[in-house]
């Protein structure tokens, strides 16, 4: 008796986080991208600050570019974010970059927040490891809000981050077919051999329940 509520109370579990993650997710795309689902498609009306968007797990992760260049983003972006309801945006280079910033506000949806500000480095290995226990948390805690990874333009190091998520969560996707992704939403430059290379962290994944309720389908 002791074990079958033990695993009734573990489905119950699964069942309220796969809840949780897709109301997330049905929140933050019907605010950002009019409820749209599709990983190729820029954010409308988007957040003010940051240029393309995009979606890569519907409200855990997202990549985009900042204002242009190698800078970080400034604080009027932040707020905007933190209004939105993220809770962590990365900034995938280190110049230019002036420290960890955090900003606490009430999102537009009334409740409070509080976004964290950092850099790391998306070519390192310890750094993308680091990256990937950030989003493993955000998929298995609901109440946090999802992160957004940013580059210059949000096409290449922005990119090559929501790929190897994809990979590292999704089992449906293999690095074929995150190349694949890479080369789809960028801006004509040759494809990333390292992309096949990245096989995830195998210490670091989630259920397949809720790979269920959040991974695309892949190219």
């Amino acid at each position: 008796m002791k074990f079958a509520s033990t695993f009734i109370g573990f489905i119950l579990l699964i069942s309220s986080a796969q809840a949780g993650v897709s109301d997330r997710a049905n929140l933050i795309q019907s605010s950002l991208f009019g409820g749209r689902m599709d990983i190729n498609a820029a954010a409308k009306p988007g957040v003010a600050g940051l240029r393309n968007l995009k979606m890569a797990l519907p409200g855990v992760l997202y990549r985009a570019g900042g204002p242009g260049g190698k800078v970080e983003l400034k604080r009027s972006t932040l707020e905007n974010l933190c209004k939105e309801g993220f809770s962590l945006a990365v900034y995938l280079y280190d110049e230019n970059f002036s420290g960890t910033q955090t900003v606490n506000c009430t999102t537009k949806f009334g409740t409070q927040n509080t976004l964290r500000y950092e850099n790391m480095d998306y070519l390192s290995e310890s750094g993308k490891r680091k990256l990937m226990r950030e989003v493993q948390n955000v998929i298995e805690n609901s109440s946090k809000g999802p992160i957004v990874v940013h580059c210059w333009n949000g096409y290449h190091a922005s990119g090559e981050i929501a790929a190897n998520a994809l990979v590292q969560f999704c089992r449906n996707w293999t690095p074929s077919s995150a190349s694949t992704y890479w080369k789809a939403n960028q801006n004509g430059s040759p494809g990333l051999k390292r992309l096949l290379k990245f096989q995830g962290f195998s210490e670091i994944g989630i259920s397949s329940e809720l790979e269920r309720a959040l991974c695309p389908s892949a190219p």
